[in-house]
């Protein structure tokens, strides 16, 4: 049985994350409950690397989400091909190899380089000490960048309007707030944008009573950070309305109307409360991130959700109508699910269809209602 177990089929995913012409980084997560030493990376099946420094994968604790470790690798070569890492159990002589995959194309939240201003900024009164910072005027145009830093907050207040124009954008390395009110909401809308309008780089978020309306691009950009949307609305949103990397979002008591996506989350934690979604493409997708979605209402979306790469989705409560298809599930992704309905549904779940990973996906269903026409399409194999 010792021996059984020390045969592991799968012990951790790991990730490409960038290559240059003399280190490689790769993401690793654990699958299995044994530690795993990481030993070296293999080229092609022949040049090996050992790693730069020791390094122990911890064991995956039961019923986890996915937790993501980024080691590097120095090499010689211009190209790597057909990577593969090196691997044992801590104290034993068997090595095993686990291919190294490719993430797909939006694993990265790009961030746009403009000269980033706020104290220059005459439409922003700051305090004394240049820590807190509030629009003066009721209709705010942002039509050129502004910089929040780490130490400082920057408000737009109850009953005020903005609009981001051009390259009118804020990036947040503080903090921003929208505070609205249930009599006086923000309306933030945008007009002709270039980059996204908002993008947070390691700081926060937060808007309430907000309505973020006629959204023509990719709305919000965040790179480990956090997001807070509670009370708001979204509506005529063309596009992904956010897109993020390595960050904790929480959405609480939302709407939305005629939002093509709510966006795309790279190994983030995404907790969804009471959300309100109407008439969309893809209502969100994922890689390796754990979401939960409690009594939410997902209605007239092409697919709910796209699950890739080690994605755990849970829902609970929750009602899913009229989906061309409700989950898809590929890479080692699952879904479980507590005593929602699926209405008015033509595919239920697609699972391994686009598959690269060892290991299977799957979904669970306790007490849900079901309607599809169809339950589930697997992959031909």
């Amino acid at each position: 049985l010792i021996n059984d177990n020390l045969n592991l089929p799968k012990a951790f995913h790991a990730f490409l994350e960038e290559s240059t012409d003399s280190t490689a980084t790769i993401s690793v997560t654990p699958v299995c409950d044994y530690p795993i030493e990481i030993v070296s990376l293999i080229d092609n099946g022949k040049d090996e690397y050992p790693i730069s420094k020791p390094f122990v994968l911890p064991p995956k604790p039961r019923r986890s989400f996915a937790t993501y470790f980024t080691i590097s690798f120095k090499h010689h070569e211009n190209k790597l091909n057909n990577l593969q890492l090196t691997a044992k159990i801590p104290g034993s002589n068997t090595i095993f190899k686990v291919e190294v995959s490719d993430l797909p194309s939006y694993k990265s939240v790009e961030l746009d380089t403009a000269d980033y201003r706020s104290k220059g900024d005459t439409n922003i009164v700051w305090n004394e000490s240049g820590d807190v910072g509030i629009f003066k005027s009721q209709k705010i145009l942002i039509d050129k960048p502004i910089h929040v830093g780490y130490d400082q907050k920057l408000i737009v207040r109850s009953g005020q309007s903005v609009v981001f124009e051009d390259a009118g954008s804020i990036l947040v390395e503080g903090e921003l707030f929208f505070i609205g009110t249930e009599d006086a909401q923000i309306v933030c809308t945008t007009k002709n944008t270039k980059i996204p309008s908002i993008q947070i780089n390691g700081g926060a978020f937060t808007a309430v009573q907000t309505e973020f309306s006629n959204i023509e691009n990719k709305f919000m950009t965040i790179n480990k950070g956090k997001l807070s949307l509670q009370y708001c609305g979204m509506a005529e949103v063309s596009a992904d309305l956010i897109s993020a990397l390595e960050s904790e979002i929480t959405l609480i008591h939302n709407i939305s109307g005629r939002m093509e996506s709510l966006g795309k989350f790279d190994r983030c934690i995404v907790k969804m409360t009471h959300f309100l979604a109407k008439n969309g493409g893809v209502f969100i997708a994922s890689t390796g991130s754990y979401i939960t979605l409690n009594d939410c209402v997902i209605d007239n979306y092409n697919q709910v959700s796209m699950l890739n790469y080690n994605s755990i989705c849970t829902a609970r409560l929750c009602s899913f109508n009229q989906f061309n298809t409700a989950f898809e599930l590929n890479n080692c992704s699952n879904f479980e699910d507590i005593k929602s309905r699926f209405t008015n549904g033509n595919l239920g779940f697609k699972v391994d269809l686009n598959t690269r990973m060892p290991g299977d996906s799957g979904f669970k269903l306790y007490n849900s209602t079901e309607a599809f026409k169809k339950k589930e399409e697997r992959r031909a194999t």
